[in-house]
């Protein structure tokens, strides 16, 4: 099911920005600010350079904290355009990231004779390396307004897995 669904979104990809004849790009927009989720490219603000042909990159993370959560991530990834039109980008990526999370909660505990709180603590962080294919593209009405899909095979902790990301950038001159 999975190998089925990473073909038909590749073949998707291809199919969209396919190499036969680039359409004019007005290649001083290609830097951008926005959001970004996923594993590899960083959870939360992002800016991303993606130039017409060649090498860009993306980096992103966020910080948050509070008395009872902490979380942070930090990415960036390589891209390399494949193809570019008007409307779309194809790319390849290649990332690392690092996440963090960690809560606190605390719980009132019955079994033990008065009244007692005790304190739970979890915690998770990792690094994600990983590499994979990217689908940009603008909205018709918002030229400057682009969003990106990607499908990334990352190694995090002990597990290889594809991973989606998303994003959605304001792209500026």
């Amino acid at each position: 099911m999975l190998r089925k669904l990473t073909g038909l979104i590749a073949l998707a990809a291809l199919a969209i920005a396919s190499p036969v004849k680039a359409q004019a790009f007005d290649d001083e927009l290609n830097t951008g600010f926005g959001f970004s989720f996923g594993r590899l490219c960083g959870n939360g603000f992002s800016i991303r350079h993606l130039r017409a042909e060649g090498w860009g990159y993306q980096s992103g993370g966020i910080y948050f904290r509070n008395s009872e959560r902490t979380y942070a991530s930090l990415g960036g990834q390589a891209l390399y355009t494949l193809n570019r039109t008007d409307a779309t980008a194809l790319y390849l990526l290649a990332g690392l990231a690092y996440n963090y999370s960690r809560s606190d909660e605390s719980y009132h505990n019955d079994t033990v004779k008065g009244s007692q709180y005790e304190l739970v603590r979890t915690r998770d962080e990792g690094v994600a390396i990983g590499a994979g294919l990217g689908l940009a593209f603008h909205w018709r009405n918002w030229e400057r307004l682009w969003g990106s899909v990607d499908l990334a095979l990352a190694a995090y902790k002990d597990d290889v897995l594809p991973y989606p990301q998303f994003g959605i950038h304001y792209m500026f001159k």
